[in-house]
């Protein structure tokens, strides 16, 4: 297995595990209503290699989301939300594409691609995802208002702990 096959495996580990088992009982809110969760699984779709094919990243996704469904007992929100994270992730690449192009073999990474860049991208992909997955978990029009603020809401938290992690663990590949 290469080293980044085996990096990537990993994180998708260590990441699940901690929305599966620490982070899934983060829950700030009122009587039975979770108005501010904590995710941190999307960093580990996000970051998939620059290079791979849509399909396979498809693929991952939704076993990926699957995964975490089974953790929250929500059948196919999570996956739901994770496919359309991956799907959106090739068009936030190109848009946040450098002059130069990619490297060929540059990752997602602070280290390859620098800090600014790499958060960005995260910004956006995680907006993304929380948009999708409250709206998705809302499955009504007239829910979308509430469905964004919770989507807010939840990305500020979400992401000072994807900070800590990505300082912590210093992602540099």
């Amino acid at each position: 297995m290469s080293p980044t096959v085996s990096k990537n495996v990993l994180r998708a580990i260590v990441l699940l595990l901690f929305q599966g088992l620490v982070f899934r009982s983060v829950n700030l809110g009122w009587s039975n209503f979770a108005f501010i969760q904590v995710f941190v699984y999307p960093l580990f779709l996000l970051m998939l290699p620059i290079k791979i094919s849509k399909a396979w990243a498809l693929v991952i996704a939704f076993i990926y989301g699957f995964a975490v469904d089974m953790f929250y007992h929500s059948p196919g929100l999570h996956t739901a939300a994770s496919l359309i994270t991956v799907f959106a992730r090739p068009l936030l690449l190109n848009y946040f594409e450098p002059r130069g192009g990619y490297k060929i073999s540059a990752k997602p990474t602070k280290g390859d691609l620098g800090s600014a860049w790499f958060y960005r991208l995260m910004a956006v992909g995680f907006a993304i995802h929380l948009t999708a997955y409250f709206t998705i978990e809302a499955f009504s029009i007239l829910a979308v208002p509430s469905a964004l603020l919770r989507a807010i809401l939840c990305f500020i938290p979400s992401m000072t702990i994807i900070l800590l992690y990505t300082t912590i663990f210093n992602l540099k590949e």
